[in-house]
C-alpha cells in the first residue's frame, strides 16, 4: 500500500483539508492501477506527512474536498 500511497501522491486530483480539524488533511489520487485512492493524513514537515488512512475512494470524499 506504500507504493499506491506515494504514485497517488504524485498524482493528486483533489486535495484539502478535512472539515472541523485545524492540522488534518485529505487527497484523491491514483494507484498504481490506475484506480483513485483516498489519503488522509497530518503535516508534520515542511516535505513529510504522516498517512493515518489510506483505501479506495468512497463516494462523496471528493465532493467534501472541494
Amino acid at each position: 500500500m506504500q507504493e499506491d500511497i506515494l504514485h497517488a501522491h504524485k498524482t493528486i486530483i483533489f486535495e484539502g483539508p478535512i472539515d472541523g480539524y485545524s492540522n488534518k488533511f485529505a487527497f484523491v489520487g491514483f494507484n498504481r492501477a490506475g484506480n483513485p485512492i483516498e489519503v488522509f493524513y497530518n503535516p508534520i514537515g515542511e516535505d513529510t506527512i504522516k498517512v493515518f488512512h489510506a483505501m479506495n475512494c468512497r463516494d462523496g470524499v471528493i465532493d467534501q474536498l472541494r
